[in-house]
């Protein structure tokens, strides 16, 4: 895990339920601007990683 300076709604929601964010590489490092731009690879390993956070935790609850 990373630490991130980033809170966007994670913050807002943390004080109802744990909350937390995934990261994947935007081209240049641009962010939050119209340049923006994510790979469809890069996409898919953060759907891959999203995916896989989630059925771990839904393993952990059962």
């Amino acid at each position: 895990m990373l630490t991130s300076g980033a809170s966007h709604d994670a913050q807002q929601i943390d004080n109802v339920t744990p909350s937390g964010m995934l990261f994947v590489p935007s081209k240049e490092g641009i962010s939050h601007h119209p340049a923006e731009w994510t790979s469809i690879d890069d996409i898919a390993l953060g759907t891959t990683a999203l995916t896989a956070g989630r059925l771990r935790l839904d393993e952990s609850l059962t």
